[in-house]
């Protein structure tokens, strides 16, 4: 913890599917303070295909962890007034009605509920234009089919909703006492149109209401107010410390790993594949493969998810030490193996297939394949996978430049960065610290420590350290990548 002097300092908040992160951080990325506060296990009610939260459980956790925060802060000799603004950022596609008076009619729907499944394709036939022009298609976990659902069947409960918070936007009213107001990231699943800027008209009709129980829309890093000064109070903060709209937590993602600029892409491989950047124009995809956020300050952020990811090292690797398995596999490296490692059927990203299977092809007359070289052959599966996305958004007009940040699980995988690297052809770096908490405070310093997010994003986010491609494995690579794309051909997976 940074103790020196009385620096200036911004807050980053996360409210995810869990519990509350957040951080207390300078201009220079240092971080003074930070806390996390799990959310209760009542506030986790699921049932078949439904997940619901309570909202109050959502205050309650970042009360306390905003409370422990300024408290290391006091402990630290670092002054309260030093905090310039604070952020928040939420999951994507979670929202709650509130009545006239601000408070919940019920417990939040959250992104991952999945009922609405018939008002999808209601949403999708009324909003055809829009998801045209756009370039993506509404699916279960958008807000919009949820709103319909709750519409459709529980119109008591509709009716006496008075406007709509996503998850974000209810923790800044809280906080700020200032309600109604989101941001253009949480506002694109509820069926915003980013291109005009305005809600489409269709929406009253579908929703079978006024648009002004929808939310007013700015942009992220906008100043909205100050802290409710008793807010201020109880938790120990300045008074004077501004509450700035925010993100969702993918978006906060992207920019805690330092993709702001045209041309930075974001890599995040966990139990699937996810990448992110940024575009100076809108890039349209007409089979649905990725979808755009608009950019907080210029440009877009396109992306896309994969159905291919780490989920095979946990269905194919379960029982066994993968750091153990990475210093085996390295000696067998570039394999002689061809392997597309899916483990479900489909593919959503970088092709759109759902006739999709997973495939690993050996040299003919190989009879046993040893687990270490099937689980080197895997890495390598998803290394490929990985390059076509980006080959896939380099033809859509996305440019990407410079080294590839890498973020999840899969970045604490020397071997596996290695072999990305060697695939791609490109440099990895591992940002510091790749927390939602951190892009968050990084757009709060935007305008206020810095000039803009480009500047933020140079000066606080910290990379931990960087793995360039294998000279050896390159040729090797790229003649893999061949055979990979003629296979999937073949296969009917990919035109």
């Amino acid at each position: 913890m940074v103790t020196k002097g009385n620096p200036r300092y911004v807050i980053g908040l996360d409210m995810g599917t869990q519990g509350v992160r957040c951080l207390a951080v300078t201009a220079e990325g240092a971080v003074l303070a930070r806390a996390s506060v799990p959310l209760p296990a009542q506030a986790l009610l699921t049932a078949a295909k439904t997940f619901e939260q309570q909202p109050e459980e959502w205050w309650q956790a970042t009360a306390r962890a905003l409370a422990q925060l300024s408290a290391q802060l006091r402990a630290a000799n670092i002054a309260v007034e030093g905090g310039v603004a604070l952020c928040v950022s939420g999951t994507s596609g979670t929202f709650v009605p509130l009545d006239a008076a601000h408070q919940p009619l019920r417990p939040a729907l959250m992104y991952s509920d999945a009922r609405a499944v018939d008002e999808v394709a209601i949403c999708n036939t009324q909003l055809a234009e829009l998801t045209e022009s756009m370039g993506y298609r509404f699916n279960a976990s958008f807000a919009l089919p949820k709103l319909l659902w709750l519409a459709r069947h529980e119109a008591q409960t509709w009716e006496r909703t008075a406007m709509v918070a996503h998850q974000a936007d209810y923790l800044v009213g809280r906080l700020t006492d200032v309600w109604g107001i989101s941001d253009y990231t949480n506002v694109l699943k509820t069926g915003y149109d980013l291109l005009s800027d305005s809600y489409p008209d269709a929406l009253s009709h579908i929703l079978s209401s006024p648009a002004e129980r929808l939310p007013r829309i700015v942009a992220p890093g906008t100043p909205i107010a100050p802290l409710r000064p008793e807010v201020a109070a109880e938790l120990g903060l300045n008074a004077n410390m501004l509450v700035v709209a925010g993100l969702t937590d993918g978006c906060a993602s992207q920019f805690a790993a330092g993709a702001s600029e045209p041309g930075t892409w974001v890599s995040s491989l966990g139990t699937t594949l996810t990448i992110k950047g940024v575009s100076a124009t809108l890039i349209k995809d007409k089979q649905g493969r990725l979808y755009c956020h608009r950019h907080p300050e210029r440009g877009w952020l396109p992306g896309g998810a994969s159905s291919t990811g780490g989920e095979v090292l946990a269905r194919n690797f379960a029982n066994v030490d993968l750091a153990a398995y990475d210093g085996r596999a390295a000696s067998l490296l570039p394999t002689n193996l061809l392997s597309y490692p899916l483990v479900r059927r489909g593919e959503r990203f970088p092709f759109v297939a759902p006739q999709a299977e997973g495939f690993q092809i050996a040299p003919a007359g190989s009879v046993d394949i040893p687990a270490e070289l099937a689980y080197a052959a895997a890495l390598e599966g998803v290394a490929l996978v990985e390059r076509l996305a980006f080959e896939v958004v380099g033809e859509l007009g996305a440019p990407v430049k410079g080294a590839i940040r890498a973020v999840g699980g899969a970045s604490q995988s020397q071997l596996w960065l290695r072999i990305r690297a060697s695939v791609s052809q490109r440099p990895f770096v591992v940002p510091a610290i790749a927390d939602p908490a951190m892009g968050v405070a990084v757009l709060a310093a935007a305008g206020r420590l810095h000039a803009d997010l480009g500047s933020a994003t140079r000066a606080m986010v910290q990379i931990s350290q960087e793995v360039q491609p294998d000279p050896a494995w390159i040729s090797q690579y790229e003649e893999r990548y061949s055979r990979f794309k003629d296979e999937l051909r073949q296969r009917g997976y990919l035109a």
